[in-house]
C-alpha cells in the first residue's frame, strides 16, 4: 500500500508547469483513496488498531508528508507557518475522511468516496492549505461568520 502511494507521489515530479502542485496532490489523493474501498479499509484498520504496526505505518507516512510540505513551500515561495506541525496537519486533512468515513457518511447526501467527492474534498483542502481560512478571501466561510 505504501509503495502504491509512493509511486503516485513520485509521478508528481513531472507535474506540467503552471498546473499547480496542490491540484496534482489532490488528484493523487483522490486516486489512491477514492477509487477502491480496499486500501481505505486497510489503512483505516491499521491506523486505528493502536499497535506497533499502526505506529510504524504512520511513521512511514510522515516523511512523505514532510517532503510534500517542503515541496509546496518551495513551489509557492513560502514556508508553512509551523513547519514541524504542517506534515501532521496535511495527514489529518488527507486521512481524516478515511478514518471518520463510517460516522460521517450517514450525515452526507452522497457517498464520501463517490466519483466526485474526493476531488471536491481535495479542492477544499487546497483552498485551506494555500489561503488559510479565517478572514481571507476565497475561503468559503459561512455568511456572517467571522
Amino acid at each position: 500500500m505504501l509503495d502504491r502511494i509512493g509511486e503516485q507521489l513520485r509521478d508528481l515530479d513531472s507535474v506540467e508547469p503552471g498546473r499547480g502542485l496542490m491540484v496534482s496532490l489532490g488528484e493523487v489523493s483522490a486516486r489512491v483513496f477514492g477509487a477502491d474501498p480496499v486500501p481505505r479499509g486497510y489503512l483505516r484498520h491499521v491506523l486505528l488498531e493502536d499497535s506497533a504496526a499502526s505506529a510504524e505505518l504512520f511513521g512511514r507516512l510522515l516523511p512523505g508528508a514532510r517532503a510534500e510540505v517542503e515541496r509546496l513551500s518551495e513551489v509557492h515561495g513560502e514556508q508553512a507557518p509551523d513547519e514541524e506541525r504542517a506534515p501532521f496537519q496535511m495527514l489529518c486533512l488527507i486521512l481524516g475522511p478515511l478514518l471518520l468515513e463510517r460516522v460521517m457518511q450517514p450525515r452526507l447526501d452522497e457517498p464520501m468516496f463517490g466519483p466526485e467527492a474526493p476531488a471536491r474534498r481535495s479542492a477544499a483542502n487546497q483552498q485551506l492549505l494555500l489561503r488559510g481560512c479565517y478572514g481571507l478571501p476565497g475561503c468559503g466561510l459561512l455568511p456572517g461568520f467571522r
